[in-house]
């Protein structure tokens, strides 16, 4: 899957990525990925979460985006990270490890990260962990002061590469990923 990031820095805004030939022939379809087929996604009442978890992950799940805890230029506080944080305080673990299916791409995407880095009981088995990491739900997300799009399976692939805590077991994850076809 080839993708293009859109980057704003400051108040400039660019896009990574090779310029197309001024005369270029229209691009050959990409061909289709085969993907890990993902367990039903579920939402938050199909969950069955306590209702102070419910209410915390219903509002990350508004907001639709993944962004580090500080954003911007100064750094402001991410109000998008604080909503992940209420939905870790108030989630059980058995909860949090379930949100792993929520129908939300940004829970989906908060949750993984989090057991990935080691931050959470990694309670998702290396089958989930492969199906995250080939999820092509795009999501909007905001890193410091850069902004852009994602997929939900790039975000996971990058924290196995450089976050994980548990080096060996993300290796061996990565390794399951089927290799992404080049046009």
């Amino acid at each position: 899957m080839n993708v293009i990031h859109t980057i704003i820095a400051g108040c400039a805004a660019f896009t990574l990525g090779a310029p197309a030939p001024l005369l270029a022939a229209p691009p050959a379809p990409a061909p289709t990925m085969k993907t890990h087929v993902p367990s039903r996604l579920l939402t938050t009442a199909e969950l069955g979460l306590s209702p102070r978890a419910a209410a915390a992950v219903d509002a990350l799940a508004a907001m639709k985006r993944v962004e580090s805890s500080h954003v911007g230029y100064a750094g402001s506080p991410s109000p998008v990270y604080a909503a992940f944080e209420a939905v870790v305080a108030a989630a059980t673990p058995r909860e949090l490890a379930s949100l792993v299916r929520h129908v939300a791409p940004n829970v989906r995407a908060y949750v993984a990260q989090r057991q990935i880095r080691g931050d959470a009981p990694l309670s998702a088995d290396d089958a989930t962990l492969v199906t995250l990491a080939t999820d092509p739900a795009v999501i909007e997300t905001m890193d410091g002061c850069r902004g852009g799009t994602d997929t939900v399976g790039g975000l996971i692939t990058n924290e196995l590469r450089y976050n994980a805590k548990d080096k060996a077991r993300a290796k061996a994850i990565l390794e399951r990923i089927p290799p992404t076809p080049t046009p």
